[in-house]
């Protein structure tokens, strides 16, 4: 039988620490957001640090555009996105992006906020090389619209209402008791004129200024910022107790995922919201967003997400992409490993099948019957293999184009069995030890 033989390797902690990524650049995007309320005006101003000192442009690396999205919670989506122009190429100094919306909370077309509310802003920026291209960073912020003119007349005139209020009360209880005196005295005789008062009343004594209404702030909370594709990460949303938060997360296409999925309260004003990022989403930054609107209380933030393939696992010093616990893990591989036995099973049935047709037993529609239970359950397996997350040659994909080419399936199968026991041993909790090397023949 003429074949060739192919291998898969897994580089443990040692060979991964050989194999380190580049260290990550160290530039933060910063923001700062600014709420006139008198002249109702937000002004935004971007800028890049590396290790706490602003970046300009340079002979080699320049600024590109940046960009300012606004996150409306009323509608569940975002605003139009904004640009922001960079400085000249020739222009050394400049290093601030400022971007200005006026008539912010009156806005008839465009974008129009709403005061006393709490906005999560996403912000990009690009920096390197001539064109200004090479390098995108990004940053979330959560920014307010403040109402403290609004609140002040609003208190005020409640202060003034219940003033008057409690005055015209102790009037009215004042006024009751003189009235009784004066029909005491007409039975007696005594005629009494009528007395004028005064109903616009005092300050009530012992009466404050109403309190004003606060929201509380409120956090979400996450072990990692930092995650692959193919794990499960426990979004912590603390916030007050009793309500029904919601979660809604946006990939880096800023295409929904998850929409206003419930989170469940474990303990009071604690809620908890598992997170499964499908392996087949995109890398990139992700937009977390928790929010309640009973108090009106609301947090987001950016979760890095990256394929497990062999650099994030060498730049996470060997780290082992886990879905759930080791018992979960093993089961999903016996259950595996149990779909590797039927479709082995219906390998063998093809390949009987083809034989019998060639003796003139069977015809070509049992064969293609055959072959095509094959591919689906080929299918299936690959797909079972791709959700674990430990397929860094992508031999888990089962091309649909050779659907019924016998021989592409029979070592399809193959690489299949090969990956099932390359990530069995992946898995375990030896894994770092050594290199996993992983050999299995093809046919021709």
């Amino acid at each position: 039988m003429r074949g060739k033989i192919r291998v898969l390797l897994m580089a443990g902690l040692l060979a991964a620490a050989a194999l380190a990524a580049p260290a990550a650049r160290a530039e933060e995007v910063r923001s700062s957001f600014l709420y006139d309320e008198t002249a109702d005006r937000l002004t935004v101003r971007l800028w890049l640090e590396r290790d706490g000192v602003a970046m300009r442009n340079t002979s080699s690396d320049k600024f590109g555009e940046a960009t300012l999205e606004i996150y409306d919670e009323v509608t569940n989506a975002w605003f139009p996105a904004q640009t922001l122009k960079p400085p000249a190429p020739s222009d050394l100094q400049t290093h601030i992006f400022t971007w200005t919306l006026e008539d912010a909370t009156t806005n008839t077309a465009g974008i129009k906020l709403g005061k006393g509310k709490s906005y999560f802003a996403r912000c990009t920026m690009r920096y390197g090389s001539p064109s200004g291209t090479a390098f995108t960073y990004q940053t979330g912020a959560t920014f307010s619209v403040s109402a403290t003119a609004g609140m002040r007349d609003v208190s005020a005139s409640a202060l003034s209402l219940r003033t008057k209020l409690a005055g015209l009360k102790e009037t009215v209880t004042d006024e009751s008791t003189q009235t009784q005196e004066a029909l005491d005295r007409k039975k007696s005789g005594v005629l009494v004129a009528p007395e004028v008062h005064d109903l616009t009343g005092g300050e009530a004594a012992g009466e404050g200024a109403p309190e004003t209404a606060t929201i509380e702030e409120a956090e979400i909370l996450v072990n990692e910022r930092a995650v692959l594709l193919g794990s499960i990460v426990a979004i912590l949303f603390r916030t007050h107790a009793g309500v029904s938060p919601i979660v809604t997360v946006y990939d880096p296409n800023r295409v929904v995922r998850v929409a206003t999925a419930r989170m469940v309260e474990e303990k009071e004003g604690a809620y908890k919201y598992s997170l499964r990022l499908d392996p087949s989403w995109p890398e990139g930054d992700y937009t977390v967003i928790c929010s309640e609107a009973r108090y009106g209380t609301m947090d987001t933030l950016i979760l890095t997400v990256k394929r497990p393939d062999m650099a994030t696992l060498a730049a996470a010093g060997g780290a082992v992409p886990r879905r759930a616990s080791a018992e979960d893990q093993a089961a999903e591989i016996k259950a595996i490993s149990a779909s590797v036995e039927i479709a082995e099973a219906r390998l063998k049935k093809a390949a009987e099948a083809m034989v019998r047709m060639q003796e003139g037993v069977a015809g070509s529609g049992e064969v293609a019957e055959e072959v095509g239970s094959l591919y689906n359950d080929l299918k299936g397996l690959g797909a079972k293999l791709k959700g674990l997350g430990t397929d860094p040659a992508g031999l888990s994909e089962v091309a649909e184009n050779r659907a019924t080419d016998f021989v592409y399936l029979r070592n399809k199968m193959q690489e299949l069995r090969a990956l099932v026991e390359f990530s069995r041993r992946l898995l375990e909790p030896s894994l770092m030890e050594e290199p996993i090397i992983q050999v299995w023949m093809e046919f021709r």
